[in-house]
């Protein structure tokens, strides 16, 4: 079958910048990254153009009308019963209903957010703009074209078909199906030296500035937000990342992203998380234990890893709550009749381990040997597994929070008195950041819209 499309995980953009302000020729695993990348990035050339329009047709249209509309139908819900004869949807916790895949709008932004990957990181590490060109044309056709691009609302995510929903409406668990979108924001910063990048950064910004804004005040927003597992994490994940690239500069400069990131890790993840165990009750409850488990904690590292490399704050310094749901995680796998796919987390159980070191008893080490030796393996092998070394580093010994100004969305911590932090204790920035006011502090309450 091949390796898995790799979940969205945060791309630091300062590590990127790092490396390419190297000029020694890469050695050893960045050798195999960058010739990863190169092959990904050339692949990503003859791929597209995307769009939720592509292949509409009835009856797989939204109920609007309106072929820009995202579309999907709840996964697991299956016409196995009928009613005065009309079809009725019911459903089944852990089985997908294969035909789902009949509308390929999701298919369709996922394509899109793997190859801009390629390309932005192809453009900013390889000096070739001709990947910034075939970007840039994607941007246009997904977000900006008036006939192409996706109408900025997930109004019929996750739709249950047949008489049970007359209108045809989404539901709120149907914003997780457009988690992608937090990737495309996450890379699109590294065009941003490109000279064609101009002529649709406003409109793609504007574009995101009225789904962020959907995202907040909608009814379907507004109920996903108000959930408490891991779709609520991956909402967040879309928030902070859009948030990030659109107030990445000016007066209120990483405070959105920063807010959103701290009040989940305050007020959200004790509620997850049980404080002895490690369990997660709202996954474990779940059938798939492991993959849920693992799925919510995925998205709560990367609203870590970003609040690390853009958004002045390390949550990691502030509780113990995230190694201690990895261990009880991995304790999934003693099980000798677990069926999931060990290698879902292995991304999670790396970033984790490189920022908090491993149990006295070498746990993390043991479960990604195992991971690497089990059947799923080759779901963690190929290009695309490969290039997250050029973000990734296993043993980070450096100032995390930096301000380096290769790429305007890295900026410094500053503390109560507005000057530039240095490390804490154990080389690990300070991130009790003081606000700006009581004043500032009320505008993003009010324009976050959270209700915890």
């Amino acid at each position: 079958m091949g390796p898995k499309k790799p979940e969205i995980e945060y791309i630091h953009l300062r590590r990127l910048a790092e490396l390419r302000q190297n000029k020694s020729p890469p050695e050893g695993e960045y050798k195999e990254a960058y010739e990863s990348l190169r092959k990904l990035a050339q692949g990503a050339m003859k791929k597209g153009p995307f769009s939720v329009t592509i292949g509409k047709s009835f009856p797989h249209i939204a109920a609007s009308g309106d072929p820009r509309d995202f579309l999907s139908y709840a996964p697991m819900h299956y016409n196995n019963e009928e009613k005065d004869g009309q079809v009725i949807y019911v459903r089944r916790d852990g089985k997908r209903n294969p035909d789902c895949s009949e509308v390929k709008d999701q298919s369709q932004l996922e394509a899109l957010a793997e190859n801009l990957t390629f390309l932005c990181l192809g453009y900013f590490l390889l000096h070739k703009s001709e990947y910034a060109n075939h970007a840039i044309s994607l941007i246009n056709t997904f977000f900006i074209n008036s006939e192409t691009r996706m109408n900025p609302h997930v109004d019929y995510g996750q739709v249950v078909r047949g008489a049970n929903n007359p209108t045809g409406k989404g539901r709120a668990e149907g914003i997780i199906s457009t988690r992608f979108l937090a990737r495309v924001a996450n890379v699109l910063p590294l065009l941003e030296d490109h000279e064609g990048y101009a002529s649709v950064q406003r409109p793609t910004h504007l574009w995101y500035a009225n789904y962020l804004q959907w995202l907040l005040e909608s009814p379907i927003g507004k109920k996903e937000a108000a959930k408490k597992n891991n779709h609520h994490t991956f909402y967040l994940v879309q928030v902070a990342a859009i948030q990030q690239l659109l107030y990445a500069e000016g007066k209120y400069r990483c405070f959105p992203a920063q807010k959103t990131i701290q009040d989940y890790y305050t007020n959200v993840l004790p509620q997850q998380i049980n404080k002895k165990t490690g369990n997660q009750p709202l996954e474990a409850s779940r059938t798939l234990q492991f993959h849920y488990l693992e799925f919510n904690l995925h998205a709560a590292i990367f609203l870590a890893e970003l609040g690390i490399d853009a958004a002045c704050c390390d949550v990691y310094c502030q509780q113990q709550l995230i190694p201690l749901a990895a261990t009880h995680m991995i304790g999934y796998c003693n099980n000798k009749n677990m069926k999931e796919d060990m290698t879902e987390g292995v991304r999670t159980v790396e970033i984790i381990k490189s920022r908090y070191g491993d149990t006295d008893d070498h746990c993390y080490t043991r479960f990604l040997e195992m991971a690497r030796h089990c059947k799923d393996a080759e779901n963690i092998s190929g290009p695309k597994n490969a290039i997250a070394r050029l973000w990734f580093r296993k043993n980070p010994q450096y100032n995390e929070i930096s301000t380096s100004n290769e790429i305007n969305h890295t900026p410094a911590i500053i503390n109560s008195s507005g000057s530039s932090s240095g490390t804490g204790e154990g080389g690990r920035v300070n991130s009790n950041i003081e606000s700006k006011g009581s004043k500032v502090m009320a505008f993003f309450d009010k324009m976050l819209h959270h209700h915890h």
